[in-house]
């Protein structure tokens, strides 16, 4: 099972490489380079979505966007896949694409942080309090793939802190792709409960309610998301207009506010005071 995991894993990479470069070598034929390609985790969704109308109406440029789990953006960047800009959920993987020259260290741009919650299905919220009151119940759980979704790491990270650890991962019923992928499987009521990054909130507010970590007393990570110039983008200066854009424009920064998305450490500190019930939590910075 887990090779022919890795070869579907395969299989999209070289998929999206033929796709892109076709794309690309098309709008080059065609006598048109105004366009720039954007590989983007689904935490980033929807504000890049936001973003990418609004960028072709004052400049004219064409923002294509694939969005796809951290690390299959890192896995795909080394295989060669076409793109000008990438943006990670993580900035831990960030860090591993500069160290291996996949992208430009000087152009890193910490666009805003995300927290991990778990969701619970709205009907369990009077009888689930904390994640470790799951583990008596017959429930499932579902949590994105670690292997490339930050967001499926903290999972994990938080379920192993559990006295009831081993309740709760036979619980873990569903590995999801992405955590755009779990989102869905949630609302459509795949699993009762999910992890899945706090921003995810106000969608979810008739499916599900959110339980942080810091409200049961665990330690837990605060995610930036981290935008880059690629080692190997065709348009340099559009990918860097495009990024100092998500971070300058005013419309752009005041919608990350609507969405939920946090822009400063100090937002993330107000946040987390905002949802606290216990005296002791612990986070560390991503």
């Amino acid at each position: 099972m887990k090779k022919l995991r890795h070869l579907y894993v395969l299989l999209a990479i070289v998929f999206s490489i033929i796709v892109l470069e076709f794309i690309y070598l098309s709008r080059i034929n065609g006598g048109s380079n105004e366009v720039i390609y954007v590989l983007a985790a689904p935490v980033s969704k929807p504000i890049i979505d936001l973003a990418v109308e609004r960028f072709k109406e004052i400049s004219s440029i064409e923002v294509l966007v694939d969005y796809a789990a951290s690390g299959t953006i890192l896995a795909k960047l080394e295989a060669g896949v076409q793109a000008d800009v990438v943006i990670f959920a993580s900035s831990d993987l960030g860090e591993v694409a500069a160290a291996h020259g996949l992208v430009i260290s000087e152009s890193k741009t910490e666009l805003a942080y995300v927290l991990p919650a778990l969701f619970i299905k709205a009907d369990l919220s009077p009888i689930v309090k904390c994640i470790d009151d799951l583990a008596a119940l017959d429930v499932k759980i579902g949590v994105a793939n670690p292997a490339v979704a930050p967001i499926g790491v903290e999972a994990y990270y938080i379920i192993n802190q559990s006295a009831n650890r081993d309740r709760l991962l036979s619980k873990v019923v569903v590995q999801a792709r992405d955590a755009q992928e779990l989102l869905a499987i949630l609302k459509f009521g795949g699993v009762d409960a999910a992890f899945l990054w706090h921003i995810y909130g106000e969608g979810l507010r008739s499916i599900a309610k959110p339980i942080y970590p810091w409200e049961c007393g665990y330690k837990f990570h605060v995610y930036s998301q981290v935008a880059y110039v690629t080692a190997k983008s065709k348009n340099e200066k559009l990918a860097r207009e495009f990024i100092e854009f998500l971070t300058k424009d005013s419309f752009i920064k005041d919608k990350l506010k609507e969405l939920g998305y946090l822009n400063s450490i100090n937002e993330v500190n107000d946040y987390i005071a905002k949802h606290l019930n216990q005296t002791s939590m612990s986070y560390y910075g991503k």
